[in-house]
């Protein structure tokens, strides 16, 4: 599943094969570059100046950080997955426990289950990302080949109805987009769904996740 290898070299002898106009161009395009980043940081910084203190102190718990409450304890979890869209699911079951870290400034799981490919382990991190105002999403499994899979979520009000959106490697090497929904039913039920890109170009459901409390 979803890795990939990335590969980085400096080619430091490059500079002798190009041309004075081809160095002017890029040297135009890269400053260019250092301006839209620029504009980026200063976007982000003004973010930071609006929505933290100004000596920088720790992130204030608001209702951002308050929605991740509901998701603290332990859930029982029914999974199903399709790995083509006209592929029967393949169907497990484990639990996930949630908590709270950093004095109810990160939300982190541990999730388990057993099905017919054997045991699967998973740990994730989810945190309300003040820059960007999104909730910021980290996971690592005992697959994750090519590191963690980072994900962003945006949610109504009342924190009841999420939506994710990723990539991941598929299970044909590729890198693909994910969209996720997640619903919160009532205070001891969840139900999260997560969509891919099918060979065909078509969005088909991927896997499916049903929480019940453990009490």
């Amino acid at each position: 599943m979803k890795r990939t290898i990335v590969m980085l070299a400096a080619f430091v002898s490059l500079g002798l094969w190009i041309c004075a106009a081809q160095s002017g161009a890029q040297e135009h395009e890269h400053e260019g570059h250092d301006e839209s980043h620029k504009a980026e940081h200063e976007h982000d910084h003004a973010h930071v100046g609006q929505d933290k203190p100004g000596d920088m102190g720790p992130i204030p718990i608001g209702p951002e950080l308050k929605r991740l409450e509901q998701f603290v304890g332990t859930w029982k979890v029914e999974h199903k997955m399709w790995h083509t869209p006209d592929a029967e699911p393949q169907l497990s079951h484990g639990t996930e426990v949630y908590k709270l870290i950093l004095d109810g400034r990160a939300l982190v799981s541990e999730f388990e289950s057993a099905g017919p490919e054997g045991t699967f382990k998973g740990h994730g991190l989810t945190i309300w990302n003040v820059v960007k105002q999104k909730y910021q999403g980290v996971w690592m499994d005992i697959y994750s080949y090519n590191g963690p899979q980072i994900s962003w979520a945006t949610c109504d009000d009342e924190g009841k109805n999420w939506t994710w959106k990723s990539q991941m490697m598929g299970f044909d090497g590729k890198m693909m987009s994910m969209r996720g929904t997640q619903k919160i039913l009532d205070k001891d039920h969840q139900h999260m769904e997560f969509y891919a890109t099918g060979p065909d170009g078509k969005e088909f459901k991927m896997m499916e996740f049903k929480y019940t409390r453990m009490k």
